[in-house]
């Protein structure tokens, strides 16, 4: 029994010993997330934007120290943001009340250098694409901030389209059709004998169509056309030749049939 009682009385100075030794300092806090309405995803930037997975109501535990920018997104509201410095084993709290979006309400504005007279188009990323008789193709954030803008020949007042890699495609008063990539550098363009203002359509193969016209060789006639394009490098793959100017958009049905109309009615 002595000999237990000395095994147990070495176990114990070895605990208090062990609870004595110095400890790593907090380097985490908690921070409880809430809003009104309740569900709104939580997006945490701290190093990166990066959508948490959770929803309000929730606490985060254990976050590392230092400052963090949480944002607040819910479908039919303003979203809502706001930065924070946590400190080591603080908890901080933050309760936010939603607004609701005022339905036709602006929500922002961009004004270009000159008019805009083209519809606009959107990339599957959100980003908005559109013309201006200022000579320049506009890409624009969600919240209307520029992206980039790219300068053409002339005019722009065909609608731009954009293909299942992100390029964009649209003509212009200089004779010309453009591609250029999603940021914003020339991919190629094709030129043709006059302006372009139809607004192209792009089919599930990445063909381009657009209408156009152009000068004959022999007799310098005009000629009307739907034109078929590679989009991957611009090099003409067809044209069918119209008895009246084709100045509108092609569409391309389910089945890659493509429709247009013409000045002949």
């Amino acid at each position: 029994m002595r000999y237990i009682r000395v095994l147990l009385g070495v176990g114990l100075i070895l605990a208090l010993i062990g609870c004595g030794e110095d400890q790593e300092p907090a380097t985490t806090g908690t921070l409880e997330v809430n809003s009104t309405p309740a569900g709104a995803d939580i997006f945490l930037i701290h190093v990166t934007d990066t959508l948490t997975g959770y929803k309000t109501n929730h606490v985060f535990k254990e976050l590392e120290e230092g400052e963090c920018t949480i944002r607040l997104t819910l479908s039919g509201h303003v979203p809502w943001d706001t930065s924070i410095t946590l400190e080591a084993g603080d908890t901080v709290t933050i309760n936010v009340t939603l607004h609701q979006i005022e339905v036709g309400a602006l929500r922002w504005r961009y004004k270009a250098s000159g008019d805009v007279s083209c519809a606009p188009a959107v990339g599957s990323d959100g980003t908005i694409y559109f013309g201006s008789l200022d000579d320049s193709l506009y890409a624009l954030d969600t919240t209307g901030n520029l992206v980039w803008s790219y300068t053409a020949g002339s005019s722009i007042e065909s609608s731009p389209a954009v293909g299942s890699d992100g390029a964009i495609y649209f003509g212009s008063y200089d004779n010309c059709f453009y591609a250029l990539t999603s940021t914003g550098n020339l991919k190629w363009k094709l030129a043709t004998s006059d302006n372009v203002t139809s607004s192209p359509a792009v089919g599930s193969d990445g063909t381009v169509y657009f209408c156009g016209r152009s000068r004959e060789p022999i007799g310098n006639e005009w000629r009307n056309y739907l034109y078929a394009i590679n989009g991957a490098n611009g090099s003409i793959k067809w044209g069918y030749k119209s008895d009246a100017e084709a100045s509108g958009s092609p569409a391309i049905g389910a089945d890659g049939t493509i429709y247009f109309g013409a000045k002949d009615s």
